[in-house]
């Protein structure tokens, strides 16, 4: 085999591959949340701006940021808490850069979230304590205590205290349950989908195909019906007769096996055993008479004869004609009759499906056998039982 055609069934390179893109994805995000957070906490005036780097110090530069105390960063490990802390930590980071404090709880959202950070980061320095604590004179710019009404500089009329709008718990609270809401609703709608992509559906079964000559005969099998003790298959031969040759047909092609022609001479050469045709009949004169013939043997369940001897078992052999099958069934039940020198009558049979065979039975007082030929396809039957104990098996097939 060309060692370029085997398929590499190697997972290395597969998980190496996905491990490489997994950190690069990871360290860009690294990179660009440092950033922006450090340049958040620069223009919020929050002193610290480099933890911005170092994990876990990031999250309490946020709280620094947000103006809320370091040590809430207990509750991010507190199930349901920690999503309304976040929710608040993220509102009070975008309050705090004199942004709608509602923006900053999109930070948590699926997809929108990762333009957050940056939409925080551009814009003017704002100092979120300046309003609380001090005052700007608009004629002068000089700074004055927020208790006072004048400028000390210039004497003008300082403008009103604006003091930041505080971020409330309720709104963060609200926002969390519409987000937790939300992520329940999109996990079953998703679910839901997966479940019906992969809904398993099972496929339509079907009996599998049997070679062409093969099912043209196999179907005629009797079965035996007795409640007590049925007889049951146990070997099974089917042959191709082409031109006068012997041969097996396993392709089902309707050619002996070994060349597609039926004119060749086939090696594989088959014989069915001598104690399974009825007397009188030879195989070497089946390949005139019909183009393919299977064989089957029937034994009971529980043994009426010696181990090998051959006498516990009713042979069925089916015979797939070339033309009408009255004369195949006629020269075989001379050739029985002549052999045996049995009684001879005649006999019809219809099955449970309707089909009609008629025919002879050559019985002796030790063996029958029942010659039967198909009204509607060119079938002969012959049915054998070589043992007296297996002569009421084979007449039960008369009664179907």
């Amino acid at each position: 085999m060309d060692p370029t055609l085997v398929p590499d069934l190697n997972p290395l390179p597969a998980i190496l591959g996905s491990l490489a893109v997994t950190l690069g994805v990871s360290l860009a995000m690294y990179v660009y949340f440092g950033i922006t957070l450090m340049i958040i906490a620069k223009k919020s005036n929050t002193q610290g701006a480099w933890l911005a780097w170092v994990p876990i110090g990031n999250i309490v530069l946020m709280f620094m940021i947000g103006r809320r105390p370091g040590w809430w960063i207990v509750l991010l490990f507190v199930p349901l808490v920690n999503v309304v802390i976040g929710v608040l930590m993220w509102m009070s980071m975008a309050a705090s850069r004199g942004k709608p404090a509602w923006t900053g709880a999109l930070a948590l959202l699926p997809g929108i979230g990762v333009f957050i950070p940056i939409y925080l980061a551009l814009g003017p320095n704002y100092n979120p304590d300046v309003g609380a604590v001090t005052r700007v004179c608009p004629s002068c710019g000089a700074v004055s205590a927020a208790s006072d009404t004048f400028c000390g500089r210039c004497g003008g009329a300082l403008p009103a205290v604006a003091p930041r709008a505080p971020v409330m718990w309720p709104v963060a609270v609200g926002v969390a349950a519409l987000m937790f809401v939300g992520t329940l609703g999109a996990g079953a709608v998703g679910w839901g989908a997966m479940g019906a992509l992969g809904r398993y559906t099972a496929p339509q079964r079907q009996a599998p195909d049997l070679p062409e000559r093969i099912a043209g005969t196999i179907t005629e099998f009797p079965v035996d019906t007795d409640p007590d003790s049925p007889l049951r298959p146990a070997s099974v031969i089917s042959k191709v007769y082409a031109d006068g040759k012997i041969g097996t047909d396993t392709d089902g092609d309707g050619d002996v096996d070994g060349d597609d022609s039926a004119t060749d001479d086939s090696s594989q050469i088959a014989s069915v055993p001598e104690d399974w045709l009825p007397p009188g009949v030879e195989e070497s004169s089946l390949p005139g008479r019909a183009t393919s013939m299977t064989a089957a043997t029937y034994t009971p369940a529980t043994p009426t004869a010696s181990p090998g001897s051959g006498g516990d078992r009713v042979v069925v052999i089916v015979l797939e004609t070339p033309a009408d099958p009255s004369e195949t069934a006629g020269q075989l039940a001379g050739e029985v009759a002549a052999a045996t020198g049995g009684e001879t009558t005649g006999v019809e049979v219809v099955n449970p499906s309707g089909e009609t065979y008629v025919g002879v039975k050559v019985s002796t007082g030790d063996s029958v056998v029942i010659i039967l030929e198909k009204q509607t396809a060119p079938v002969v039957i012959c049915i054998y039982a070589p043992t007296e104990p297996m002569i009421p098996a084979a007449n039960v097939w008369l009664a179907t």
